[in-house]
């Protein structure tokens, strides 16, 4: 909807014109105290505008034109002295005190302003944009009421005050009004949309169709009526018959790739590669100049594992459009999902070659020369998507997973911290940033990153299981165990679920028959896992069985011997079977890997003193 401020008017009509015009569009409004002169009457001659406020006004346009609001506003406080009854006057020292962010002086003004005339489109239509600026909708539903009654028939403000009745909650009184919009012939994609939607959400599936099907019979070449449709048939979880609409729809639109990518993903994940392929292939077949469905097609075929078609299609497309870094990306991301470092760089360096704007070229390119133990290069390629510094969390995203590969722990934070400030909501961005703080024994920190992640996909066992274990290491148990419970019962045969919850009822020394039994499940999927291995020694030493745990913990050490934690335990052993001297070399070594443990320190000595 239109704001009509002043200097909007004054682009069509010229200064002094305005200003006469602004003064005299209410200045012989009579008072509503005043009797209405009888219907035959001759109206009476318009009052001539002071000219004294004319100049005042002329005054507050410029200074408005120019940025000044708070001139303007003086300028035309100081014409109202000299003319009280223009309403035009009042809704531009409202506007300017919008402008000036005194937004209830200016619902004041408005207000005023309407108390001498109720009816004034320009006064009404400003303050029911301060309402909903100040998220007062029932208030702004008041005043496009009163809009509406004036002019029954206007479209923008039909459309607003539905748009209203939406945001209230009053969801006939909203249908009703986009009903009387498409009645008028007024309908624009929005109030389809929304009208479906409405019928989606109240699960009147049938009304919904109907709205969008009208919708796609008022626009058949617009893609948009036909992916609403779509999403009824996900909400009612009709897989059968969003396919068929799907296809349908691509047999009488061919050229609707969205429709198109989602039947691919629909059908890939039903398991059925095939289908897609085909449904490609034909599309190809028919276009052979579409180099973005010929690379689908190729994308497609490495999905379903048949590297050598899609190479030799890739190839092809290389002979067709030497001149194109689409051909030479494809070629390179194939390179580099076989883990050909070399040829990965050589054709995505091409494509950066011919259009350096594109952020996954320099990443992947980063990945290339790191996995070739060419740091510099790596990190000059991962530069260049700082440079680009763009709004894509998927990007940035991709570029923290990568410094997390390679350790460079501050780089994946800034790039997490990227992702999440573009996508707080999504799941991803939060999980990416937890593990990066986590990675940093900043634990605490990623706690509401995990939380938030699991808020988002409270089915996720990652996520759940590394806050289960950063619950057990800051003392909250029962929070601890819940998630490794729920987790269990995602992924009950998931080996370090099973071992790290084990462990946790381990040190606690609780419920240690249960701890025993989850390390031997995860014992026969990794027999050689140390970790696992040392996890059943410490349950069997806090069960009293130090013979046998002894016997566990010496077999982790043989596979991995760095680790502090598990030559502290085997000195613990030692200490449990009365062998001092061997239990005081155990710890000397858990020291020299740790020296931080200050419990290892302590046990020293103990016995030296």
């Amino acid at each position: 909807m239109k704001q009509n401020t002043l200097h909007r008017r004054l682009s069509w009509l010229g200064l002094s014109f305005a200003a006469f015009l602004l003064l005299q569009s209410c200045s012989s409004t009579p008072s509503l105290r005043q009797p209405q002169p009888p219907a035959a009457a001759t109206p009476p001659a318009p009052q001539e505008p002071n000219p004294r406020a004319v100049d005042l006004v002329i005054r507050g346009t410029l200074e408005e034109l120019m940025g000044n609001y708070q001139a303007a506003l003086l300028a035309y406080q100081e014409a109202q002295l000299y003319d009280s009854t223009s309403v035009g006057l009042y809704v531009a020292i409202a506007t300017a005190y919008q402008r000036l962010h005194k937004i209830e002086s200016a619902i004041k003004v408005l207000n005023q302003a309407l108390a001498i005339d109720p009816n004034h489109r320009d006064a009404l239509e400003t303050l029911a944009i301060l309402y909903e600026y100040r998220r007062d909708y029932a208030a702004a539903l008041r005043i496009y009421e009163r809009l509406a009654r004036l002019a029954p028939n206007d479209p923008e403000i039909l459309g607003r005050l539905a748009m209203l009745y939406a945001q209230t909650g009053e969801t006939e009184k909203t249908i009703q009004g986009f009903q009387r919009l498409i009645s008028l012939g007024q309908a624009s994609p929005e109030v389809w949309r929304s009208l479906g939607r409405l019928y989606l959400q109240a699960k009147q599936y049938d009304k919904a169709i109907q709205t969008l099907q009208n919708w796609v019979e008022s626009d058949p070449y617009n893609e948009e009526p036909y992916v609403e449709i779509g999403l009824i048939y996900k909400v009612k979880k009709d897989t059968t018959g969003l396919i068929e609409w799907y296809r349908q729809t691509l047999k009488d639109h061919p050229d609707f790739q969205f429709i198109r990518e989602e039947l691919t993903n629909l059908l890939v994940g039903l398991g059925k590669i095939n289908e897609a392929i085909t449904m490609f292939e034909q599309r190809v077949a028919a276009d052979s100049s579409d180099l973005v469905q010929i690379s689908q097609l190729g994308n497609l075929y490495l999905q379903k594992g048949d590297t050598l078609r899609a190479r030799t299609l890739f190839e092809e497309l290389l002979q067709r459009y030497p001149d194109d870094w689409r051909v030479y990306y494809n070629l390179g991301k194939l390179s580099y999902d076989s883990e050909k470092w070399q040829e990965t760089a050589r054709f995505l360096q091409k494509a950066a070659d011919m259009n350096p704007n594109v952020p996954q070229i320099w990443i992947m390119l980063g990945q290339a020369f790191w996995r070739m133990d060419s740091l510099q290069q790596a990190e000059a390629m991962l530069e260049r998507v700082w440079q680009l510094n763009t709004r894509n969390p998927q990007v940035w995203l991709m570029l923290g997973q990568t410094y997390f590969q390679m350790q460079q722990w501050d780089r994946a934070e800034q790039a997490a911290i990227r992702a999440h400030r573009l996508a707080p909501e999504m799941f991803f961005t939060n999980y990416l940033l937890g593990l990066v703080l986590n990675q940093q024994n900043r634990s605490e920190e990623a706690v509401p990153y995990f939380e938030m992640a699991l808020r988002i996909d409270s089915t996720d066992v990652n996520a759940m299981g590394i806050l289960a274990a950063i619950y057990n290491d800051l003392g909250r148990y029962a929070r601890s165990d819940s998630l490794y419970e729920r987790a269990l019962q995602l992924a009950p045969d998931d080996p370090i679920l099973q071992n790290n919850f084990s462990y946790g009822l381990a040190v606690r020394g609780i419920r240690l028959q249960e701890a025993l039994e989850l390390v031997n499940r995860a014992l026969e999927k990794q027999p050689d896992n140390p970790a696992f291995l040392d996890t059943k020694g410490w349950v069997l030493y806090q069960m009293g069985r130090y013979r046998e745990a002894l016997e566990w913990i010496q077999k982790s050490l043989e596979i991995r011997d760095d680790s502090a934690e598990v030559w502290e335990h085997l000195g613990d052993v030692y200490e449990k079977l009365g062998q001092i001297q061997e239990a005081m070399k155990a710890w000397q070594k858990a020291y020299e890997l740790d020296n931080q443990r200050e419990a290892v320190l302590k046990k020293l000595n103990h016995y030296k003193n």
